[in-house]
């Protein structure tokens, strides 16, 4: 819902997508440095406290952008630096969270509790991405900004309900900047797992651009508005629900590595798809599929790290994963540029097919990920 109103208030601030793109960038960027330290922190401290104070930094960080829209102050610097502070408490927040999820369920259980997880967001927004989509229209962006930091407030109170096992205390023995190392090492040397790693980075450049290209998508070719908006989103909130269920219901399923590669490649074909169908009830369809596969991807990609890697270094090492994720927003620029250079569609069937190329790329050139379990 937050990024909804963000890319929308963007594109109506500036009217230049390369501007959706690079505040989507700015909200990567700060991705290039923090996650090595909350990695390490996540390594070090309470887990669960880490957790919750990224929460309440949340809640103030949608507190004053809300305030400067109500009052009618807000300029376009005030929504770079909110996306530059909301990538510094996400570089902090996901090592927390994601070295505490594998602690509370055993690892043949392990898709079935992230699938789930997943599913619960993927759930809120086949909901809350057309009520943003009607609030934005109706009320206005600060409200959809609003509920940002009260569904933090949330999450705080029923992360306090949780029994969080400790952190290992390996780590705290030695100096921080070891532990840095340590991780850097341990993903180097185990071979499945740094090519798991630097594999994420393609299909952030060539196919997750299309969720920040939306607004412009919808604006431009669609000649929708901020409801049509809000079921594109909506829609790929139903497919990333309906793939994490499937996901949640097979258990314990062998091949993972080769669905891995499977949910890659279709990716790429939806997304060039949606470029030669300009059609809303199409639209609707095909970005459904693409939520679907992304996050089959995701979920897949999440469970091979988190079920590879011993928990004394797992805070460390999905820092990294972390890390990759910062070069999203670089796609998301040159997808900007070249949709401002030329059309939306042509960029977006440009990336579509580099996506199917490079799936069957890596599949056939990295046996080690096809081969994890």
């Amino acid at each position: 819902m937050e990024r909804i109103g963000i890319g929308w208030l963007v594109y109506e601030l500036t009217g230049k997508a390369v501007m959706v793109g690079l505040v989507e960038f700015l909200r990567y960027l700060p991705f290039f440095v923090f996650p090595l330290i909350g990695g390490v922190i996540a390594d070090r401290v309470d887990r669960k406290k880490l957790l919750g104070a990224t929460f309440v930094a949340f809640i103030l960080n949608a507190s004053w952008l809300v305030w400067l829209v109500r009052t009618q102050q807000l300029q376009t610097w005030h929504i770079m630096l909110y996306a530059i502070l909301a990538g510094t408490i996400v570089s902090f927040n996901h090592p927390a969270r994601n070295t505490l999820l594998p602690n509370l369920v055993p690892k043949e259980k392990l898709l079935n509790a992230i699938s789930l997880d997943s599913a619960t967001v993927a759930g809120v927004r086949v909901i809350v991405a057309p009520l943003a989509g009607m609030l934005i229209a109706r009320v206005g962006v600060d409200s959809v900004l609003g509920l940002r930091g009260v569904g933090c407030a949330v999450a705080l109170f029923w992360l306090w309900q949780l029994n969080a096992p400790a952190t290992p205390v390996k780590a705290r023995g030695e100096s921080f900047w070891k532990n840095m190392k340590e991780g850097f090492r341990y993903t180097y040397e185990t071979k499945p797992i740094f090519q798991l790693t630097l594999l994420s980075l393609v299909p952030l450049f060539l196919i997750q651009p299309y969720l920040a290209m939306l607004p412009v998508f919808t604006k431009d070719v669609l000649k929708g508005g901020p409801e049509i908006l809000g079921y594109l989103n909506g829609a790929s909130g139903a497919g990333s629900l309906l793939s994490l269920l499937l996901l949640a219901s097979l258990g314990d399923y062998k091949g993972k590595g080769k669905l891995f590669f499977a949910a890659f490649g279709s990716g790429g074909i939806g997304l060039a798809a949606l470029a030669l169908f300009p059609w809303v009830p199409a639209s609707i369809f095909l970005v459904g599929c693409l939520g679907f596969s992304s996050n089959v991807f995701t979920a897949l990609r999440t469970t091979l790290l988190q079920g590879n890697v011993p928990d004394a270094v797992r805070g460390r090492v999905l820092s990294l994963r972390e890390i990759v994720m910062g070069f999203q927003p670089m796609g998301n620029l040159m997808g900007g540029a070249i949709a401002d250079a030329s059309t939306t569609s042509l960029a977006l069937a440009i990336m579509g097919i580099a996506g199917i190329a490079a799936s069957v790329a890596s599949f056939l050139g990295l046996p080690a990920v096809r081969k994890m379990e």
